[in-house]
């Protein structure tokens, strides 16, 4: 890892200007306005099959999520925009971490991406429960299941149809401390488990 903390934020969303890419894009703004490296990663980009025991056993992992796994192993953090999918995650981003929970080596570590880097979670929703079922499981998947280490902070955006200007920014001003909050933490906690490896 370089000195510079670096970050990678993602929407679980595959629409085109979901409201959760609009989230992760305007979290990547707010790292680089505090001189953190970051990148903005489109999981378009990193198309796979549903996950089957018989694809693994007989193809190996897709080159798709080995690729995915060592782009994200060049950061120290990651920012997950979670949708919330009937009170849950959505099929594409758990998908895509059931794929890359099946690496166990990435880029020589001798670890999985989930005890490589750390992880924030956020979500916005057109509810006024801002996606927090969806957070949940979101959690529950990294934290408990995977062992990965969740910063506490996360970011709940409501009223998503309505809450970012054509610029991608909130109108509503009073909710960017905690976003920022949430980003800050996720830098911090980064740095530091980055520096004492």
């Amino acid at each position: 890892m370089s000195e510079t903390t670096r970050l990678a934020f993602l929407s679980g969303s595959l629409r085109t200007n979901s409201s959760n890419e609009t989230l992760a894009h305007l979290c990547r703004r707010i790292a680089e306005a505090n001189g953190v490296e970051a990148e903005y990663i489109d999981l378009r980009e990193y198309q796979l099959p549903i996950y089957d025991g018989d694809i693994e056993a007989e193809h190996g992992i897709p080159d798709s999520a080995t690729k995915l796994a060592e782009k994200l192993a060049t950061f120290d953090g990651v920012f997950i925009a979670s949708p919330e999918y009937n009170g849950g995650i959505s099929g594409a981003l758990k998908n895509t971490i059931d794929w890359l929970s099946r690496i166990q080596d990435v880029a020589g570590t001798g670890q999985n991406i989930f005890k490589i880097v750390v992880f924030a979670i956020g979500s916005s929703a057109a509810s006024e429960a801002g996606g927090i079922r969806g957070l949940i499981s979101l959690r529950q998947v990294l934290a408990v299941a995977l062992g990965a280490t969740v910063v506490g902070g996360q970011v709940q955006i409501v009223g998503a149809n309505n809450a970012f200007d054509d610029d991608g920014n909130l109108k509503d001003e009073k909710r960017l401390p905690f976003v920022r909050g949430t980003i800050e933490q996720l830098a911090k906690v980064a740095s530091a488990l980055s520096k004492a490896k």
